[in-house]
C-alpha cells in the first residue's frame, strides 16, 4: 500500500451536490460504496451498512459531516476525514490537524487509495469502519430504488449546504406551483445563485476553522475544572443509588400488577401470540400529480418503511408519519430540522396538486393487507396551516401535524387480530415492562416472503401520560423502521397491545397509547 498525493481536497458543489443528482437520476455506470460501522454510536449502531452515492463526504463531529459521530468520540475532530473520489478509485484524505486517521492500521500522513475490505478508524482508540464496494450490477447506482436514492441525496449532497439549498428548494416548489418564468430567465438566475453559494460556502470554511480553533482553548479550559466535577460526581453517586434503589422497588410492585414481563412468561410466547399480526409495512408505488396537472410516478418498490399491526377489532394500526411523511417536514428527522423534500410534497398537496402512496403490509404467517393513503382514518383535526414565502414574494400555503398523540392512523379490515387495552394505555405505571416488535432500518423485512419483526424493551418513564398525552419510556429504542409497531404488557397470561411507538422527545421513547385510535 503506498501513500499518493493527488489534488489537493476542498468540498465542492460538484463532488456533493452534483454528484448526488447524478445518483437520483441513476445516471450511467455510477456506483456506489458501503460503510460498515464496527462500533456503536449515537448516529451509527454497530453493524450498520451506510450507503454513500456522492463522490465526497466528510467524517467527524460537525453536523455538516454526512458520516457523523457524537460527542462522546472526544478524539473524533469535527472535521476529522474525508472520502473523495478520484477517476475511478476512491481515496482517503486527512483533514484533521490534531488527532489521526488509519487505514488498515497505518497513519494517512495526507491520503491514501481505498481497496475494498479496507479497515478505516478515526484516532487510535476512535470508531471502526469497513469500506466496501459491491461488485457487478449490485454495485451500481440505478440498482438503489428512486425513494431510496432521494433519501441518501437529501442526507449525504444536501447535508453540508442546508442553507443554500432552502433557496434553490423554494425556486423548484416555485415551479411546481405553475410559475410562468422563461426558462432562458430561471437559468440565468440559478447560475449567479450558484455563484453565491460558492461565495457562502467558502465563508463558512473559515468560520468552521475559528470555530474549531475556539473549541480547543474550551477543551483546555475545561480541563482545569475536571477535578470539580470528579468531586462532583462522587457526590452525586450515593443519590444515583439511592434513586435506583427506589426505582427497583417500584419497579417490582409494578410487576406485581402489569407487565411482569422475565421468567412469567412462556417460552415462544412472543412467536406464537404476536408475529403473526405485526406487518412489515413496504411501499410500492408513488403517483405525485403537480399542481399544474403533470403526473410523476414511481412503481419500484421499496423496503421496509414501517411496521403495522392488526387489532382484534380489524383495525390495521401503523404511525401517521409513515403513511403522511409530508405533514412532518419541519421535524427533527436525523441530524436535520427540515426536510426540503418533505415541505415540498407538502406544498404540492396543498397548493392545487395530490399525493398517493399505496402500501403493503406483510406478515409472518404470509398475511398481506394492501392499501393506500387516502384509505386511513386519522385525527387530522390538529393539523396546523402554515405558508412559505418564496424568492420572488409569491406565498405557498402548508400544514403540518405536531409529533404526539395524533400520531396514528388506521385502515378498516375484516380480520381480527391482537388484544389491546385502551383503558390500561391511558394509566400505566412507572418502570412498567413494555414488549416492543418492529422492523428497524429494515432489519428483519429483507425478504418480504417471510418478514420476522425484531424485538425490544422498555419501560415506562412516568405515571399515566406525559404532556403530550403520549407514553414516556425510559429508552429511545425509536430507529427508522421501528415507527408504527405495536407495544405490549404483558398481562393476564398474554400479550395485550397498549400502544403504538412513535418516536423519541428529548431523547426518550414516544409511544401514543391506544386509547386514542377510533
Amino acid at each position: 500500500m503506498a501513500q499518493q498525493t493527488t489534488n489537493q481536497y476542498r468540498r465542492s458543489l460538484a463532488g456533493s451536490i452534483g454528484a448526488g443528482m447524478k445518483s437520483v437520476m441513476g445516471a450511467g455506470g455510477r456506483r456506489y460504496y458501503v460503510l460498515e460501522h464496527k462500533v456503536s454510536s449515537k448516529y451509527h449502531k454497530a453493524g450498520e451498512n451506510q450507503i454513500i452515492i456522492v463522490d465526497q463526504i466528510e467524517l467527524g463531529r460537525a453536523p455538516s459531516c454526512q458520516v457523523r459521530f457524537d460527542e462522546s468520540f472526544t478524539t473524533v475532530s469535527r472535521r476529522h476525514a474525508a472520502i473523495v473520489k478520484d477517476g475511478d478509485n476512491w481515496k482517503l484524505v486527512q483533514l484533521s490537524k490534531t488527532n489521526s486517521t488509519y487505514l488498515n492500521g497505518h497513519r494517512v500522513e495526507t491520503e491514501w487509495y481505498l481497496q475494498n475490505g479496507d479497515e478505516i478508524q478515526l484516532s487510535t482508540n476512535g470508531p471502526r469502519m469497513g469500506f466496501i464496494v459491491p461488485e457487478g450490477n449490485k454495485g451500481l447506482v440505478k440498482s438503489i430504488g428512486l425513494t431510496s436514492r432521494l433519501n441518501l441525496f437529501r442526507k449525504q449532497a444536501l447535508r453540508p449546504y442546508k442553507t443554500a439549498i432552502t433557496t434553490l428548494a423554494c425556486v423548484l416548489v416555485l415551479c411546481v406551483a405553475g410559475a410562468t418564468w422563461k426558462i432562458s430567465t430561471l437559468d440565468n438566475q440559478l447560475q449567479q445563485k450558484t455563484q453565491e453559494i460558492a461565495g457562502l460556502i467558502e465563508q463558512n470554511s473559515t468560520n468552521q476553522q475559528k470555530a474549531e480553533q475556539l473549541t480547543q482553548e474550551l477543551i483546555a479550559t475545561n480541563k482545569k475544572i475536571e477535578g470539580y466535577e470528579e468531586r462532583l460526581s462522587q457526590m452525586a453517586q450515593e443519590t444515583r443509588e439511592a434513586k435506583e434503589q427506589a426505582r427497583r422497588a417500584r419497579e417490582e410492585a409494578s410487576r406485581a400488577k402489569v407487565g411482569g414481563g422475565g421468567g412469567s412468561v412462556p417460552s415462544g410466547a412472543l412467536k406464537e401470540q404476536c408475529f403473526p399480526y405485526t406487518y412489515a409495512i413496504y411501499q410500492l408505488k408513488t403517483v405525485i400529480t403537480q399542481p399544474n396537472g403533470e403526473v410523476q410516478v414511481d412503481d419500484e418498490p421499496s423496503g421496509p418503511v414501517g411496521t403495522g399491526f392488526l387489532l382484534s377489532n380489524g383495525k390495521f394500526v401503523t404511525a401517521r408519519h409513515v403513511t403522511e411523511t409530508w405533514y412532518y417536514y419541519y421535524a427533527n428527522w436525523g441530524d436535520e430540522r427540515i426536510s426540503n423534500f418533505l415541505m415540498m410534497e407538502n406544498a404540492i398537496v396543498h397548493n392545487g396538486g395530490d399525493i398517493e402512496v399505496t402500501f403493503l403490509a406483510i406478515s409472518n404467517s404470509g398475511d398481506q393487507i394492501q392499501f393506500t393513503n387516502k384509505q386511513c382514518n386519522a385525527d387530522r383535526s390538529g393539523d396546523a396551516a402554515a405558508t412559505a414565502t418564496l424568492e420572488n414574494g409569491m406565498t405557498v400555503a402548508l400544514k403540518k401535524s405536531e409529533v404526539d398523540a395524533a400520531d396514528w392512523v388506521t385502515v378498516n379490515t375484516s380480520k381480527s387480530g391482537l388484544p389491546f387495552d385502551a383503558d390500561l394505555s391511558t394509566k400505566l405505571p412507572i418502570g412498567t415492562n413494555l414488549q416492543i416488535l418492529g422492523f428497524p432500518y429494515g432489519r428483519g423485512g429483507e425478504d418480504p416472503s417471510a418478514p420476522s419483526p425484531i424485538s425490544s424493551h422498555a419501560e415506562v418513564a412516568r405515571d399515566g401520560l406525559d404532556v403530550n398525552g403520549t407514553i414516556m419510556t425510559s429508552n429511545d429504542d425509536t430507529q427508522s423502521g421501528n415507527s408504527g409497531g405495536p407495544v405490549f404488557v404483558w398481562e393476564n397470561d398474554t400479550y395485550t397491545v397498549v400502544g403504538i411507538l412513535s418516536g423519541s422527545t428529548l431523547e426518550k421513547g414516544r409511544v401514543v397509547p391506544i386509547s386514542v385510535i377510533r
